[in-house]
């Protein structure tokens, strides 16, 4: 017997995509706090090319801090969603014929419901997982570095 809390992917199958997207939140969230903390010295309001090595260390930190959360995320959509061969077929299938992404992706939300009706508890998991994770790291890095402020840190 399947108890509903096992038939979520993540606690199932997908519980080493779920602590895998949670380890590599760590480095999103350090480079995040090292360009909060870069920023408070920066002066957006106009331009300054005397002051290039801290802006460019901050562009480069909010860079890779943004792509590293969105292809961790991407990773873990991919797991938490489960692969799925039909899916894929139809979606070339459609691309083929010319349809529009929109159409696409409506398409295969309709066949993956029709194939999982549970995947809405799935998404709606997901979708919360990585809202807490996201919303925790920001309030952590901005507690850090009000804390690296305060303590004198420049």
């Amino acid at each position: 017997m399947v108890t509903p809390l096992l038939s979520i992917h993540i606690l199932g199958a997908g519980r080493s995509a779920f602590l895998e997207f949670l380890r590599n939140l760590t480095p999103c969230f350090l480079f995040a706090s090292v360009a909060l903390f870069l920023s408070v010295r920066l002066d957006f309001n106009r331009v300054d090319l005397s002051n290039w090595a801290p802006t460019f260390a901050f562009i480069v930190c909010a860079l890779v801090s943004a792509f590293a959360f969105f292809a961790n995320l991407s990773a873990f959509l991919d797991s938490a969603l489960g692969p799925n061969q039909r899916l894929e077929r139809a979606a070339r299938r459609l691309r083929l014929r010319g349809a529009h992404p929109r159409r696409i992706a409506a398409a295969l939300l309709v066949l993956k419901l029709r194939m999982q009706p549970g995947v809405v508890v799935q998404v709606l998991v997901a979708f919360l997982v990585v809202n807490a994770a996201l919303y925790g790291g920001v309030f952590a890095s901005a507690g850090a570095v009000v804390a690296a402020l305060k303590n004198g840190l420049r």
